[in-house]
């Protein structure tokens, strides 16, 4: 079987050099190695995420590109290595995402349980691992905000 040969590489347009540079490794890739354009797409996203660069896979999702799901795994690696790190914008304490959730359980567990409140509060505090003064407040907060209820 002949192999194939690939023309060489023509000299840059202003279409090609305003490329960016893993649109170049992209081409190299298919264009020299023959690998399938999905395929090395989805290499130098992996490649580029595992280096802390996540401009390709930006790219991909704007163009709506189908995602390989190999890329989501090198995602999932990264997040519970701790590796990938929301940076905030904005001073100050950073709030709970499990608040809303524990207030959620604080209430459907006080509707449930029989006896004295300030027993309640103890209970599922101890349930939920906060102190009963955290349960009041979440409790209070949930009864007060009837659109979070569905009502």
């Amino acid at each position: 079987m002949a192999k194939k040969v690939l023309p060489p590489p023509s000299t840059p347009t202003d279409t090609q050099a305003s490329l960016e540079l893993w649109e170049v490794e992209i081409e190299y890739l298919v264009q020299r190695r023959g690998v399938p354009r999905d395929r090395a797409w989805t290499f130098i996203i992996m490649w580029r995420m595992a280096h802390g660069d996540f401009r390709p896979l930006s790219a991909a999702i704007a163009h709506g590109r189908p995602l390989d799901g190999a890329v989501l795994g090198v995602l999932q690696c990264l997040i519970r290595d701790d590796r990938l790190v929301v940076k905030r914008s904005k001073r100050g304490a950073p709030r709970n995402p499990d608040r809303f959730g524990r207030g959620i359980a604080a209430a459907l567990l006080y509707e449930r349980i029989d006896g004295n409140s300030n027993q309640k509060f103890e209970d599922i505090a101890e349930q939920l691992g906060v102190t009963p003064d955290t349960v009041r407040k979440d409790i209070t907060r949930w009864r007060q905000a009837p659109r979070l209820r569905g009502k």
